[in-house]
């Protein structure tokens, strides 16, 4: 179970182990409801008046309370899968962050390129000799005595190109560079599928823990028009004290429900919004219903054929294939490197090779390492071993993901099996409270077991919600499981 899931079962718990309130029915299927049946109307309990007296049981619509009233919509809500998946796209900071490691992963490319393309140097100098002397210097024309040394100041100006011929260890390691991009990517296509997994989840637990707290404040209203209708018959001599007090105790139980159901509807705003990457709270607009949301990402994003194409699946052969070529790399450093090297010069020396200011030189440098104290053998030692734990990270990977689809796969089967058992648990409870209705009327029923009964049915439509909700969250964890959504 998932964090975010948990925000949905403090009220539940409340609902599952206090009644509803026992004389009004729950309300009708809201727009987020999966395919939601529709509730069942229970009708206030007939009483016998005392002879000669009327009693009218109150409208339930005329009941006013403070908590009565819902709470007021956040100012930002979801209409669609493309808008949750619009806003993810633009506040995520998970996925901020793996798109600059493929920034990152690129300047890293380049770098790696760089050492084998040719790189032009230029060099200046200038120096001023601050004691001098006297001496002689070689000219043309014989010795000249003048001030050394000469000339003073002097300059030098140069240029080098380099271009290496024979480079297999830089060649490699660019190779390296480019599936290490190749990876980032994949990594950020995996991190935006665990995102919008999360925001699946989050959507399910916003219009669950909407849809409870419709029906906790229904039930409030429920046991306050039961312990209305309660307190007139006892004025009229058909209800007793003990009557009173069962109704009292279902408003005090329906108001601390109604609470918990609110704190959990704020909760499930705030979480929906940190998934959405959003500092604020967000919600569900009442008119998407469940089964939208899941034919709309279904829409926009694409299922797999096979666990090996799933992105983290994909990311971990890559690793393997990279921590391979790490291995590799070294061995490539065994090679002799051969580098092309040209400089042109310019000073006002005298006494140069060519006797002239300009000098303009073409070389070539081989360099064959034969010794570097055991370096590169102990660094192949640690590739080895690196390789061979990424190769177990993509037999882990594999395992856990097969296990993760068949988890989900199954959790669908589990889900509509529940809700088949929640349905035929609905129409027991709903007979049994109309039974209960009916031996109460007629005098042989007790309070006792009209209220038991109407709990009994209120809990069962709130677990059929529940379970309808349920399916629709397995439903889309299941496609997510194999699915990409990456642009």
């Amino acid at each position: 179970m998932t964090p975010l899931r948990l925000l949905i079962y403090p009220g539940l718990a409340l609902v599952s182990s206090h009644a509803l309130a026992q004389t009004a029915a729950p309300p009708p299927a809201t727009p987020h409801g999966p395919a939601a049946s529709p509730a069942a109307t229970t009708p206030p309990p007939t009483t016998s008046a005392t002879p000669g007296t009327a009693s009218s049981p109150p409208s339930v619509s005329a009941i006013e309370d403070a908590m009565l009233i819902p709470l007021p919509p956040p100012e930002h809500v979801v209409t669609s899968w493309r808008s949750a998946l619009s806003q993810v796209r633009s506040g995520s900071t998970s996925r901020k962050m793996a798109l600059a490691q493929i920034k990152s992963a690129r300047g890293a490319a380049r770098m790696a390129l760089a050492a084998a393309l040719p790189s032009l140097t230029g060099t200046g100098r200038m120096t001023q000799h601050l004691i001098t002397g006297e001496g002689q210097i070689f000219t043309g024309n014989g010795l000249e005595a003048t001030g050394v040394p000469n000339p003073n100041p002097a300059y030098r100006g140069a240029l080098t190109l380099r271009q290496p011929l024979l480079a297999l260890s830089t060649w490699h390691a660019h190779g390296t560079a480019k599936r290490r991009t190749e990876l980032a990517e994949l990594n950020a296509e995996e991190t935006e599928r665990v995102i919008l997994a999360g925001v699946a989840d989050a959507l399910v637990t916003a219009v669950t823990t909407e849809h409870l707290a419709e029906l906790s404040r229904v039930s409030l209203r429920a046991a306050l028009s039961t312990l209305d209708l309660t307190r007139r018959r006892a004025r009229l001599g058909a209800a007793t004290a003990l009557d009173i007090l069962r109704a009292e105790q279902e408003v005090t139980l329906s108001r601390t429900q109604v609470v918990g159901s609110a704190e959990s509807v704020r909760l499930a705003r705030e979480a929906l919004g940190i998934a959405l990457g959003s500092d604020h709270p967000w919600s569900v607009d009442p008119s998407v219903s469940m089964d939208e949301l899941a034919r709309d990402a279904k829409g926009v994003c694409r299922s797999f054929r096979g666990i090996d194409e799933r992105g983290d699946i994909r990311a971990a052969k890559l690793n393997a294939d990279i921590a391979q070529r790490n291995t590799d790399g070294v061995k490539w450093r065994y090679a002799p490197t051969l580098d092309l090297q040209s400089d042109f010069t310019r000073s006002n020396s005298r006494g140069t090779l060519n006797n002239r200011p300009f000098q303009w030189s073409i070389s070539a440098l081989l360099t064959v390492p034969f010794f570097d104290g055991g370096s590169r053998y102990g660094e192949h030692t640690a590739r080895s071993a690196d390789e061979s734990v990424a190769r177990e990270q993509l037999t882990e990977a594999r395992r856990l993901a097969r296990a993760e689809v068949q988890r989900t796969q199954r959790g669908i089967q589990v889900a509509t099996l529940h809700l088949k058992l929640s349905r035929d648990r609905r129409t027991f409870a709903r007979e049994s409270a109309r039974l209960a209705r009916l031996t109460f009327a007629s005098g042989t029923g007790t309070s006792f077991d009209l209220v038991d009964a109407a709990r009994r049915a209120r809990e069962s439509e709130l677990d059929l919600a529940l379970k309808e909700f349920d399916l629709v969250r397995a439903k889309i964890t299941a496609f997510l499981a194999q699915a990409n959504c990456a642009t």
